[in-house]
């Protein structure tokens, strides 16, 4: 903990000279004294996005943390070092968000609640997040083959409604609307078609959510 005395000292010092004076005697009262200032304005900007204190509290303890490697490793690229705490917060925040989503898909049969549910919080940030969780629903869809891509559309339209699900495919393909060549059209193929939909799908999605 600061002394009053380095409190006192450091209060005079602006962001830049407090940064070089722990880079130089790798003494955290400098950097702890930074973080102070602008601890009340970066804990506010997390608060709106995450409404919880303990998760609050928690991001602001690794944005400390981090702030301390990015120095000792020089990584700072300069700007204002608020607005540089602040983005730390809501990427932290923004990653334990989609780290969450994707833990929630162990079942793909859990994702049409999840689509159902509003994002859970008005903030802009959750909004533009559930906005590119969208974004990746329909990624993961593309990468599918035609009826694989339907099954997946029906499902999150439909629920496990699987016998709706079935009779729809069988008008469309017997249409022509889903190209599907070489599909002999049964019960059980169409189980192991839309098992293996739902496995791909749910691979493709997880693996975009944990990469974001």
């Amino acid at each position: 903990m600061s002394s009053k005395k380095e409190n006192s000292t450091y209060s005079q010092c602006t962001d830049d000279e407090l940064i070089i004076c722990f880079q130089q005697t790798a003494n955290r009262a400098p950097l702890q004294a930074l973080f102070e200032r602008h601890d009340a304005k970066c804990r506010n900007l997390v608060f709106n996005f995450c409404k919880n204190k303990e998760q609050t509290d928690d991001i602001m303890q690794e944005c400390f943390i981090r702030a301390q490697k990015t120095f000792e490793q020089n990584l700072f690229r300069g700007g204002s070092f608020g607005s540089w705490l602040g983005k730390v917060g809501v990427n932290i925040f923004r990653n334990e968000f989609n780290r969450k989503r994707s833990l929630e898909i162990e079942s793909i049969d859990h994702l049409n609640i999840m689509i159902d549910k509003p994002a859970p919080y008005g903030d802009p940030l959750s909004l533009l997040l559930n906005k590119e969780f969208f974004a990746m629903i329909d990624f993961s869809l593309s990468k599918l083959d035609p009826l694989q891509r339907r099954f997946i559309e029906l499902w999150i339209e439909n629920g496990c409604d699987f016998n709706l699900i079935m009779e729809v495919i069988k008008k469309e393909i017997t249409n022509g609307e889903i190209d599907c060549s070489n599909f002999v059209l049964s019960y059980s193929n169409m189980r192991t078609r839309a098992s293996r939909a739902k496995k791909r799908f749910k691979d493709e999605l997880t693996a975009l959510l944990k990469a974001s």
